[in-house]
């Protein structure tokens, strides 16, 4: 019995420490892979929207939305119907605003696939709030589940806009306290709040499609080093009250005229704080450095927008028969240089047409540098900073990768292989050096079960061939004392006598 008893202790153990393996696998899963591209939204009876982000579908309800990835948001922020309504989009159709906003959310359409939650549960979005001011930050939230376009999804509590004009598409927020980021993890479908960025080029002329990794990076797009920046700053304390978890410091900014001598944009040992946002397509540059960067590239007021097409982020204007060429030379601290080429800084003007498309208008040659300075006073280095090519030794390396680890407190640059690849998304720190793989947890868990069957067959067969052999020893010595029953003689019973 004690053998049976060590048998049972042996078995229960090996069944319990199954799960044990199994959440050490699920504590490292593969990383997620999302395309960033051009997004369109076509749905029956309705226009197609001509956007630029991830695509995502909020489940049971068909509706699909274009969001655009945004550092300096925690919630993730869809634009419901009403913020469409005639008073909120002056100037503009149903259809511009539908394509601006990267489609529109429906939530009466959403029925019981979204559960109403009070806005102030959310997590706070201070940046926003002052966005938004003097109006509420979010009109509605609730909890929805969210598809993603690797077959992932996941249930978690989004933001509603319905107002305001500050904005422009919805936003997939991977701030520093990011609910998505913490949701996948939550959930298991990722291993930590890491996330890599390929911002892709919405470039006229060399237009490519960019990705974003949930959980690491793509290993196939990287081509050198990455160059570290610790967040080592204070992560509350927000350059020029603009939210910031991204950020670097430019030493040098120069204008290159393709004829001509460098011009310095920078003051010389002036470090220009600035901030790394992917949801902004435009430079946005201090005071100072715009008011050079216009009087070197001959830019005047006389340029007008064009009135049919809808530009939710003007940049700088120029009559197409002038322009200027050049590029945009950025050195940043860490000593990571950055290029941005004359065909990446200038393109023609790009809008959205009455019907909803983007369209070109040749005549006008818009810069990729904001009209106006820094909102905030703070320099910002949108995507078109990550879609430009790298300096070493003056040699063209690649173009630029995003790279993020909330956990770790650090965020990444490297260059990246200007050719198409196949995706390789991989963790950007070691997961854990001494997990098990699928195969070798089934083959343990398998192989331990089976070890132990064999041994309680072992086992039971030696156990009753002891058994026999301790019956018949028994028989042998004892040969009478078997099945002897000794039998008494039955005495008469004498009746019993009754005394009166």
């Amino acid at each position: 019995m004690a053998s049976f008893r060590f048998f049972c202790i042996a078995f229960f153990c090996v069944i319990g420490f199954i799960p044990h393996y199994w959440r050490a696998e699920a504590a490292c899963p593969k990383p997620i892979w999302l395309p960033l591209s051009n997004c369109t939204i076509a749905r029956a009876n309705t226009p197609t929207v001509d956007s630029w982000g991830t695509l995502l579908a909020v489940r049971s309800s068909g509706q699909e939305l274009c969001l655009v990835p945004s550092t300096a948001l925690n919630n993730s922020i869809l634009m419901g119907v009403d913020v469409c309504r005639p008073d909120n989009r002056p100037n503009s159709t149903l259809d511009q605003c539908r394509s601006r906003r990267g489609g529109l959310l429906d939530v009466a359409a959403m029925g019981s696939s979204f559960i109403p939650i009070a806005t102030s549960s959310l997590v706070p979005d201070d940046g926003w709030r002052m966005i938004m001011a003097p109006s509420q930050p979010f009109q509605q939230a609730g909890k929805t589940t969210l598809n993603l376009l690797s077959d992932a999804s996941i249930e978690m509590p989004v933001a509603i806009v319905t107002e305001g004009q500050n904005h422009t598409t919805s936003e997939l927020g991977l701030g520093l306290s990011s609910v998505f980021l913490q949701s996948l993890v939550d959930a298991g479908l990722i291993a930590a709040r890491v996330f890599g960025l390929n911002a892709g080029s919405q470039s006229t002329a060399q237009p490519r499609e960019g990705s974003l990794v949930l959980g690491g990076y793509d290993m196939a797009s990287i081509s050198s080093h990455f160059t570290e920046y610790p967040m080592d700053y204070p992560l509350l304390e927000d350059i020029s009250n603009r939210v910031c978890p991204l950020q670097v410091k430019i030493r040098k900014l120069i204008l290159r005229p393709a004829d001509g001598d460098d011009i310095t944009l920078s003051d010389e040992g002036s470090d220009i704080d600035a901030c790394i946002e992917p949801y902004d397509n435009l430079f946005r540059l201090p005071t100072f450095a715009l008011d050079l960067f216009k009087q070197h590239t001959q830019w005047t007021s006389d340029t007008t927008e064009d009135p049919e097409l809808l530009v939710p982020e003007p940049g700088l204007l120029y009559p197409s028969s002038t322009g200027f060429n050049g590029s945009l030379l950025i050195s940043l601290n860490n000593d990571f240089e950055v290029e941005i080429p004359n065909a990446e800084l200038q393109h023609p003007l790009r809008g959205i047409a009455a019907n909803g498309t983007r369209v070109l208008n040749n005549n006008i040659t818009e810069a990729n540098v904001y009209f106006n300075s820094a909102p905030l006073q703070a320099a910002v280095l949108g995507k078109v900073f990550l879609s430009q090519v790298t300096l070493e030794e003056q040699t063209v390396l690649g173009k630029v990768y995003l790279a993020v680890d909330y956990d770790a407190k650090r965020f990444k640059l490297a260059r990246q292989i200007q050719r198409d690849v196949t995706p390789n998304p991989v963790h950007l720190s070691p997961c854990s050096s001494n997990k098990l793989g699928v195969g070798s947890i089934a083959a343990i868990v398998i192989g331990s079960v089976l070890g132990l069957l064999i041994a309680l067959l072992l086992w039971s067969g030696w156990y009753f061939r002891k058994r026999l052999e301790a019956i018949d020893w028994k028989v042998e010595h004892f040969p009478h004392s078997q099945n002897q029953t000794q039998t008494l003689p039955v005495q008469p019973v004498q009746p019993a006598q009754v005394t009166f």
